[in-house]
């Protein structure tokens, strides 16, 4: 028997709607991002100040409701609202289609994360993934057959790989390598930036066949391709093997698949660098928990402690040595070949 509901309680039940109304209200939040991004709002939207009439306008919208999402969106600091009408702020700027940074497509994916928000109990229940129960043959094969969300994707992901690189930059030096394999480093911006800063270091991008022949920048001559699949097929050997953002797409079980290919592959006395989201061990509230329950939406995968990461290591011939970075960020956690 589930616990007796206390006595009703003015104050509480006040408190507990508010609480509850201000997570609902995250929802109607990214349904405003979506539709100004879809509409291309941020794109319309110049250095002058705008109404909600002139810009719907421009675009063919509904001035009324185009106006009440933008007060929305400003209270929320994405638009600046004053005197009527409305300006960008650093963070809309990132909604155009042409920041060097743009976040279109992270956010264009929350039209596939809505429904299968609505399936979590499907995980709850089972552990499963909820993309399992409404995308037939799972998240990455809809992606394959569906072109248009699979193109959304991989916009995203350079997005994401863009702001990123920068930091790990900052965060790990490269110069002890020679050769570094790139698994799974999609269009390999990563792997490029590193080439360019270190001129001594040979890179190889893996990942599979249909990814690298979508590479059309092979102007790097120390930069070389390999198609695979990196549960199965044979890595290259390099003195270094870069894994960024690829384990937290996976559950444990297939996670220590992919690193002990790698292992396979490693040469005596090369390294792994693992870059991920990292975990904080206790309460942190720099931890992006909610980037957790997205993964397990996806594809069962998890964001994990530095105690999770270690253990797929030891079960996969690596040692960690060292984590450079802070708990709650990206960070690369470099390991030994044991």
């Amino acid at each position: 028997m589930g616990t007796p509901a206390t006595p009703p309680n003015d104050v509480a039940s006040a408190a507990a709607m508010q609480r509850v109304s201000q997570a609902m209200g995250s929802v109607v939040l990214v349904g405003c991002l979506l539709a100004v991004v879809n509409l291309s709002v941020a794109d319309a939207l110049g250095e002058t100040p705008e109404t909600a009439q002139s810009l719907a306008k421009k675009l063919g919208a509904n001035a009324d409701v185009l106006g009440r999402v933008l007060r929305l969106l400003a209270q929320n600091g994405i638009f600046e609202e004053a005197n009527g009408a409305f300006r960008h702020t650093s963070v809309s700027r990132m909604l155009r289609a042409d920041h060097p940074a743009s976040l279109r497509g992270t956010i264009r994916l929350c039209q596939t994360a809505l429904p299968l928000m609505a399936a979590l109990d499907h995980s709850v229940r089972t552990g499963q993934a909820a993309a399992d129960k409404i995308m037939p043959g799972g998240f990455w094969k809809y992606l394959a057959d569906h072109p248009e969300d699979g193109a959304t994707f991989d916009e995203a992901m350079r997005s994401k790989a863009n702001l990123q690189i920068a930091g790990l930059m900052r965060t790990y030096d490269f110069s002890k390598f020679s050769s570094l394999a790139d698994v799974g480093g999609g269009r390999g911006q990563f792997l490029r930036a590193i080439l360019n800063a270190y001129p001594q270091i040979k890179g190889v991008l893996f990942d599979l066949p249909q990814v690298i022949d979508k590479v059309t920048d092979r102007s790097v001559p120390r930069l070389s391709f390999s198609a695979g699949d990196f549960f199965k097929d044979d890595l290259p050997a390099c003195d270094g093997y870069l894994l960024t953002n690829i384990l937290h797409d996976w559950p444990d079980g297939p996670a220590v698949s992919i690193l002990k290919n790698v292992r396979r592959a490693a040469p005596a006395g090369s390294r792994l660098l693992v870059a991920e989201l990292l975990v904080p061990e206790g309460h942190d509230p720099r931890s992006t928990v909610a980037g957790d329950i997205t993964m397990l939406l996806y594809s069962a995968g998890r964001e994990r402690k530095r105690s999770e990461y270690e253990v797929l290591f030891n079960a996969s011939g690596w040692r960690l040595q060292r984590v450079y970075g802070a708990p709650g960020f990206l960070v690369v956690l470099e390991c030994a070949a044991v």
